[in-house]
C-alpha cells in the first residue's frame, strides 16, 4: 500500500511539473491596483477600478488580457464575472500613455500614480462595474490576472483590496 501511495505522489508531482500553469508563483507582469472610484453619485452602485500593467521584459509586452475577474463587495459573496458575458455589468477599457488625451477624466483620477511608473511601456486597465451592490460601498476586493504572452497556459491571479472609508 505504501508503494502505491508513494508511486501516486511521484506521478502527481511529475504531472504538475509537466504543466507549469498549475504551479505559479510569479509573473512576467507587474499588475497594480492604482485606484478605485465610485462613479455613480446618485446610488453609489457604479465603480471604476484602474490597474497599471508593466512587463519585466519588453518582449513580454503587451500582455494578453483575461476576460474573467472576481469581485467581492463588503462582506458579500465573491462573484466570478466573465466580462464577455456580463451583459453590460462589467466593461474593460484599455488605455496606454495617451490616456490624458483619450479620457481626461480618467487621467485626472490616476495621474499621480502614473508619474510613479518607471517605464513608458505600460497599459492602464479600467474595469467599469455597474450596479455592483445594493449596500453602501465600503470595501472592494478584486481578483484578476493576465495571460502570459509567451506561455498562454499560464495566468497568475492576484487579489487586490480597496477601502472606500
Amino acid at each position: 500500500m505504501r508503494f502505491l501511495i508513494k508511486t501516486g505522489l511521484i506521478a502527481l508531482a511529475a504531472f504538475v511539473a509537466a504543466f507549469p500553469g498549475y504551479a505559479q508563483t510569479s509573473s512576467v507582469y507587474d499588475l497594480k491596483l492604482l485606484k478605485a472610484q465610485v462613479v455613480d453619485t446618485v446610488d453609489g452602485k457604479d465603480v471604476v477600478a484602474f490597474f497599471s500593467v508593466t512587463a519585466a521584459q519588453k518582449k513580454d509586452f503587451p500582455p494578453v488580457l483575461s476576460m474573467g475577474i472576481t469581485c467581492k463587495v463588503n462582506d458579500e459573496t465573491p462573484q466570478r464575472i466573465d466580462i464577455m458575458r456580463a451583459g453590460g455589468r462589467v466593461a474593460l477599457v484599455v488605455y496606454g500613455p495617451s490616456i490624458a488625451e483619450r479620457n481626461p477624466e480618467a487621467y485626472e483620477l490616476i495621474k499621480d500614480q502614473l508619474d510613479k511608473l518607471s517605464t513608458k511601456d505600460y497599459q492602464i486597465l479600467a474595469f467599469y462595474f455597474r450596479n455592483i451592490t445594493q449596500q453602501p460601498l465600503q470595501e472592494l476586493t478584486l481578483i484578476y490576472g493576465l495571460w502570459e504572452k509567451r506561455n498562454q497556459q499560464r495566468r497568475i491571479e492576484q487579489e487586490f483590496q480597496y477601502s472606500f472609508k
